[in-house]
């Protein structure tokens, strides 16, 4: 006994085409927003090897944080680097331009911009600027004080409002994550905020006194 071919119309191939269409209409936002989801679980998990580097660097000196750099130019992120990679090449580790690329960088990181994340600059002066080594100890809700933060510069000096303003140009947070930013703390503890979030609540938590 023969078996007859299925045939389909075209107006039944329309009609799948088209069902098929709206379906990845649905479906790709959320796998974009996925996508952007485990970019920024990634960034924080990057961030908390530079909160375990920060605790080894203050265990290892007393208690004291790295300071935003000292008189021989040995800037944070070079202190850090040797708990980050131990193997790095002292070009790269005393390159400031090129430290910042190589050394655990955020994955959502702008190609155009030399660092990932910003240290908090009123944690610890330049000591060439003002000499003021703050101790771990020292510190006030140690839970609710940034230490580095999703950034284009190396550091966050400036608590002005302006400084957490993507549209401004003096060394912006970077919201790269879901128009958000994550955060790791002193207590090595990592937290993902909104912009609006940071921009209305975070510009004065930056000063230690103030936790």
């Amino acid at each position: 006994m023969r078996t007859r071919a299925l045939k389909f119309t075209l107006i039944e191939l329309l009609v799948v085409i088209s069902i098929i269409a709206i379906l990845a209409g649905l479906l790709l936002p959320a796998l974009n927003r996925a996508r952007l989801t485990a970019k920024k679980i990634q960034c924080a998990s990057v961030m908390k090897n530079y909160g375990y580097a920060l605790t080894m660097y203050t265990n290892d000196n007393a208690g004291y944080l790295p300071a935003i750099d000292n008189t021989e130019g040995q800037y944070w992120i070079i202190a850090l680097s040797f708990y980050l990679d131990r193997n790095m090449s002292d070009s790269i580790r005393y390159s400031i331009s090129n430290i910042g690329k190589y050394l655990l960088p955020c994955p959502e990181k702008e190609k155009s911009n030399l660092f990932s994340y910003a240290y908090n600059g009123y944690l610890n002066s330049s000591v060439s600027v003002q000499p003021v080594w703050k101790k771990v100890g020292q510190l006030k809700n140690i839970s609710s004080l940034p230490a580095f933060i999703d950034h284009s510069n190396r550091q966050v000096w400036n608590s002005a409002a302006s400084s957490f303003d993507p549209n401004s140009g003096s060394s912006p947070i970077k919201y790269r994550h879901l128009n958000g930013a994550n955060m790791l703390f002193v207590d090595g503890h990592v937290l993902w905020e909104t912009q609006k979030t940071i921009r209305g609540e975070y510009p004065l938590k930056f000063f230690p006194d103030n936790n």
